[in-house]
């Protein structure tokens, strides 16, 4: 490989396969989230045609080896190549590898959040069913952040798996043993405080418990529509921002503790709904956005204020 080699890696069309190679030339929609790529001693980059970064701080080079860029949403349907170069000029090999991040139906939940005591992890709870293949991945702020990740069995408490593999990027991928519910834990280590940037990715089958001001895109398949809880600390006013993608037809509905339904809205012609609802402090409701048959998928934004 030349010091400066550009793959031209497009995303698969739905139902294709989820890992991609050097040089295939799949034709597909990528209004899914994409998850690129794994080199080493390198220098990573997405341009886009005009050769500027799609990277928020530009080329990646965080380490002496492995490097990751996770996650970048692709901006429109096309074509898309990743760089990679020797650092300073240097010549070399490397293995590259990209997935999609939704390559059949689920949930892309992505957002941010702080620890500001290190006795105090943040939680992030989701009920799903034997089988049922769930990731979180956890990207610090600051190189002086370092995190553990868990996951949990609630009902029992027991730690079912723990990573804590780099002072940086962690990611913990768990294969549900049965059904129930269970939350990732992330602490901070060695007293360490900070922000971070997480994205926790499940299938249709998952139901995630979501928090104000996070941000996700769904698609749906056979289930035909996603469910998703949300437990205020405080009373406020819930805001449900839901935008169709590639006019898909989207209803969305919010159900109370009761299970009685309190919103029902309709799709619009553009593929936008907002709805506002006054919540109850601790009380969980549910949303539910469906699709209809044949599935579709969706942005969905949420807020409680």
């Amino acid at each position: 490989m030349s010091s400066s080699t550009v793959l031209c890696l497009p995303v698969p069309a739905p139902g294709a396969p989820e890992r991609l190679v050097g040089g295939e030339t799949t034709r597909g929609t990528i209004t899914d989230v994409v998850e690129p790529v794994l080199f080493e001693f390198v220098v990573v980059d997405v341009p886009n045609s005009d050769g500027v970064s799609f990277l928020e701080n530009g080329p990646v080079d965080r380490s002496f080896g492995t490097e990751r860029i996770r996650v970048l949403e692709m901006p429109a349907d096309g074509l898309y190549s990743v760089v990679v170069s020797g650092y300073e000029g240097a010549s070399g090999f490397a293995e590259a590898v990209v997935e999609r991040s939704l390559a059949g139906s689920g949930t892309f939940l992505r957002g941010s959040d702080v620890i500001d005591d290190p006795e105090e992890p943040q939680e992030f709870p989701f009920t799903a069913f034997a089988g049922d293949v769930v990731r979180l991945i956890v990207q610090p702020d600051s190189p002086d952040h370092d995190v553990v990740v868990l996951v949990i069995e609630a009902e029992t408490g027991d730690v079912l798996y723990e990573v804590d593999a780099t002072t940086g990027l962690e990611e913990l991928v768990i294969e549900v043993p049965q059904d129930g519910d269970y939350y990732f834990q992330v602490w901070s280590f060695d007293d360490s405080v900070g922000s971070f940037d997480f994205v926790l990715l499940a299938p249709e089958t998952a139901v995630l418990e979501l928090a104000s001001n996070d941000q996700l895109i769904g698609r749906t398949g056979n289930a035909t529509s996603l469910q998703y809880i949300i437990q205020p600390p405080n009373s406020g006013t819930l805001t449900i921002a839901v935008d169709a993608i590639d006019e898909t037809e989207v209803t969305l509905a919010l159900f109370d503790a009761g299970e009685d339904r309190v919103i029902d809205a309709e799709g619009t012609d553009d593929g936008r709904q907002i709805v506002t609802y006054e919540v109850a402090a601790d009380v969980i409701y549910v949303i539910d956005v469906a699709t209809g048959i044949g599935g579709g998928a969706f942005e969905l934004d949420i807020t409680v204020e």
